[in-house]
């Protein structure tokens, strides 16, 4: 093994390894006690790669027809499967560890795959281990991730880079082979998320698109050999007849439950450079885009470095190869397409393609973007170095900004904990034994409020997988008929119109209960004035209980119940019955929409000068009310200030 080669495993290693602590350390933790996302998205997940397991397994025995919206079916066609990694997480599963364990391994090693995909083929563009290694590093560890893992079925991106790849390489050689690859990464990418599926296919075919016109010559030369035009064609249906199996439950899915409407999930320009949370070097972008509807999706900042990479090779345009043009034409056409600047967007030609009107949050195209920006940072590394004639100390200097620039606070990223909710499902699981399941077709868990209806329904599905019994709840973006009334309220009388409606057996079906967690403790009813304004907090209805401190008076809508914990912190009631919450998937602002007081729920009073208090969150941050954001309570402050004192007034 030469000395260059010995660095450069060591190199690689040590951008991979940094990635893994910064990223799979802050979401799983090194004690492996957390899981990354809420408790309804990430635990949907989990429970769909559980699904395949059993499965696979034959503890079940329909895949599309997963045992839950009892008795409903092909009911796993109404989100993404998850199949082209359903066997890595089985293979953990085989290895004796749990669900939720199994489900944190697989995550990790999707962020390796990731990596090391990219790797391989900036690699393969660029013959620069150091430069690629920093490029995929942007690819599967940028800051922007952090927006996206609420949504970890868009962890699977390892093939993307590969796609790509494989069109620049057919259209400098025009051998079909390489038209193949490219169009079976597709067809696995859909396998790995349909989602994510049918973004790469959006940016594959401009980039097809660019180039066809670039090398138009050549392209149409080609195109007029009645062979090479028939082995094209066949490609193409062959991998339409690949996609044929999983494609068709979901178009049979959408005959039943029809497509989405336009949506207006999508990116803004002000999203390009709209920071997460947790960017110590980026905080100030941290509020430039929170007037943007659903602001909490479309935080798209990549960082300095990539955009940096880009502008070096737009000035540096007449020396850059051609495919690197072609490249950064394709990722500016991509943007352009899934962009909304005012009221307009060409997103609505992209919208008319079948399949696209299944898609509602545009916003997940950064993931398909991050392989043009971890090529461009890989090219502009590259060229530099050849610039410096080959002085590679210039990589340490690199890789330093580049960590700095990229660097996420751990503590910002949405995580929960992996023993609470596992206890959680116990508690169902504890209540169903108690019965002679075998007597039952299904169940269905009634909690005792249907706030956070979400979390209940994945607490009920996750539970009837421990007792492999199908379950009446169940959770999805759409639902159908009569169960979507009893998914929303959890109550008796729509659970009765639903066995009604299905002609189920009522004696066949278990009702379980949730009443043995209602909170007991004894509450003080107070009003919260902000000391700055000397306005009263308000848990707003008309705005979904957001809390916002700018009322001149004080009514029902600003009074709540204080509970104090034997822990010395606290909870609060609105006038609603909802527990007061930080909302980590929407910015860390408070909402007054909770039924179980959780880590989310709970505060921490801190007595201050002249009878004021400050309190602080569950992320170790203070709760301020924001002037410019409508004077609404955030949990964003890392001191104590004149816009984070508040007085209790005790009624």
């Amino acid at each position: 093994m030469t000395r260059v080669f010995k660095i450069q495993v060591f190199f690689v290693i040590l951008v991979l390894v940094c990635g893994l602590i910064i990223h799979a350390g802050g979401l799983i933790g090194f004690d492996f006690s957390r899981i990354p996302g809420d408790l309804i998205d990430a635990r949907f997940n989990n429970y769909i790669l559980e699904h395949g397991y059993m499965y696979l397994t034959g503890k079940v025995h329909t895949f599309w027809s997963a045992p839950f919206m009892f008795p409903i079916e092909n009911v796993i066609a109404m989100s993404d499967n998850l199949m082209g990694t359903l066997p890595l997480y089985s293979m953990f599963r085989l290895t004796g560890l749990d669900r939720e364990t199994a489900y944190q391994c697989w995550i990790i090693t999707m962020m390796i795959f990731n990596f090391a995909g990219a790797l391989y083929v900036f690699n393969k563009l660029s013959n620069n281990v150091f430069a690629s290694a920093i490029g995929a590093y942007i690819f599967a560890f940028s800051i922007v991730l952090v927006g996206q893992y609420n949504h970890v079925q868009v962890l699977p991106r390892f093939i993307i880079p590969f796609a790509f790849y494989f069109i620049i390489v057919f259209f400098r050689t025009y051998n079909l082979k390489y038209f193949l690859f490219a169009l079976l990464s597709l067809v696995y990418q859909f396998y790995c998320g349909i989602y994510l599926g049918f973004l790469l296919f959006l940016g594959m075919l401009i980039m097809l698109i660019v180039y066809s016109v670039i090398q138009y010559k050549s392209t149409f030369l080609q195109l007029k050999k009645i062979r090479f035009a028939l082995q094209f064609i066949g490609i193409i249906i062959l991998s339409i007849l690949l996609l044929y199996p999983m494609m068709k439950p979901y178009y049979d899915m959408s005959k039943i439950i029809g497509m989405r409407p336009f949506t207006e999930s999508m990116p803004h320009i002000k999203s390009y450079f709209y920071a997460n949370g947790g960017s110590p070097l980026w905080k100030f972008l941290g509020n430039i885009g929170d007037d943007l509807p659903a602001c909490f999706n479309i935080r798209l900042f990549v960082g300095a470095i990539p955009w940096l990479s880009l502008t070096a090779l737009i000035v540096f345009w007449k020396r850059i190869l051609k495919d690197i043009k072609i490249v950064i034409i394709t990722l500016f056409l991509l943007i352009i397409f899934t962009l909304k600047v005012g009221d307009v967007t060409l997103y609505k030609i992209i919208w008319l393609i079948p399949g696209f009107k299944s898609l509602n949050d545009i916003a997940r195209i950064i993931n398909i973007q991050l392989f043009f920006f971890g090529f461009f940072v890989t090219y502009a590394i590259s060229m530099l170095i050849n610039y410096l004639k080959g002085k590679t100390w210039i990589i340490a200097l690199v890789f330093v900004f580049m960590l700095a620039d990229q660097f996420i606070n751990s503590k910002e990223m949405v995580t929960f904990s992996k023993a609470e909710n596992q206890q959680r499902i116990s508690n169902i699981v504890n209540k169903l034994v108690k019965y002679d399941l075998s007597k039952y077709d299904a169940f269905a868990f009634c909690p005792d409020n249907a706030d956070g209806i979400g979390i209940f329904n994945i607490d009920a599905m996750l539970a009837s997988q421990l007792v492999n019994k199908p379950t009446i709840n169940g959770y999805s973006s759409t639902c159908i008929s009569a169960i979507c009334d009893f998914l929303i309220s959890m109550d008796i009388s729509s659970l009765k119109k639903w066995i009604a409606e299905e002609n189920l057996n009522k004696e066949k079906i278990l009702i379980c209960f949730e009443s043995d967690t209602v909170n007991k403790i004894p509450a003080k009813t107070i009003q919260l004035k902000v000391n700055s304004t000397g306005k009263f907090v308000c848990s707003d209805g008309f705005q979904d209980q957001t809390l916002v401190g700018d009322r001149e008076n004080a009514a029902e809508w600003e009074t709540f119940k204080l509970i104090e914990r034997p822990d010395d912190k606290v909870n609060i009631k609105a006038y609603n019955g909802k527990f007061i919450c930080v909302d980590k998937t929407k910015g860390n602002i408070l909402i007054a929409d909770r039924n179980i007081a959780g880590e989310w729920e709970t505060f921490k009073i801190e007595k201050q000068k002249g009878g004021t208090i400050a309190l602080k969150a569950s992320n170790n941050k203070y709760i301020s009310c924001n002037r410019k954001i409508k004077q609404t309570l955030i949990a964003n402050k890392d001191s104590i200030g004149d816009t984070e004192l508040f007085t209790i007034i005790y009624k």
